[in-house]
């Protein structure tokens, strides 16, 4: 984003007390200034989901959740979880290796990423 900014600068001559006989100059600077705005995701309008899901078919007496890695493939190591979802919370789908689905999705206006397992994945 750029922008003017014009700056008044008014000067006193010596220790006038009155500003009669101030200079008055005009002086003109171009500012550059990267804005970044978060807002909240609207995944139904979101262009670059690939699709919409929601999150289905865990096991309630079981872990009742569905793991989100840092990468598809593998229980441990390199792939770990990073967080957790629950039923009905919804994603957008990104992206895919084989049966992972790269998505991402909002929490208390905050946005994250992961890797999920399409099983438990029934687009909207």
């Amino acid at each position: 984003m750029r922008g003017e900014i014009k700056i008044l600068i008014v000067m006193a001559l010596a220790a006038s007390s009155s500003f009669a006989n101030a200079q008055t100059v005009t002086t003109q600077e171009t500012v550059t200034r990267s804005v970044t705005i978060t807002t909240p995701m609207n995944l139904e309008g979101s262009s670059s989901c690939a699709a919409v899901g929601r999150v289905v078919g865990l096991d309630p007496q079981g872990d009742n959740f569905l793991s989100v890695r840092k990468r598809p493939h593998g229980s441990s190591g390199s792939a770990y979880e990073v967080d957790q979802l629950f039923t009905n919370d919804r994603v957008c789908i990104v992206g895919s290796d084989g049966r992972w689905l790269n998505v991402r999705y909002e929490r208390k206006g905050r946005m994250f990423s992961g890797w999920v397992y399409d099983r438990y994945i029934a687009e909207d």
